[in-house]
């Protein structure tokens, strides 16, 4: 049995943080929100492309949340804003 299969959709809803204040976030946190949430996209989309430019039809979904447009100033996650911005 064959199966001719496609691949037409990526999503990428990967997201973690730190609560703290941007003044107390060091730059190996920093490092960890930014390639967990930002490189791991763009890596991932990498690797997907052949597989989505075959298909003729591919669609990527990157998932951010409201917090990375409106501000939450009772919400330290500066870093995560950065990470997930539109």
């Amino acid at each position: 049995m064959t199966y001719n299969l496609l691949t037409y959709l990526q999503v990428n809803n990967v997201g973690f943080l730190f609560l703290k204040p941007a003044v107390n976030v060091t730059p190996e946190e920093l490092s960890r929100v930014m390639v967990g949430n930002l490189e791991s996209c763009f890596h991932q989309s990498q690797l997907m492309h052949p597989l989505l430019k075959t298909s003729g039809k591919g669609n990527v979904v990157n998932i951010s949340g409201i917090s990375t447009v409106t501000g939450f100033p009772s919400l330290p996650i500066c870093a995560f804003c950065a990470a997930k911005g539109n």
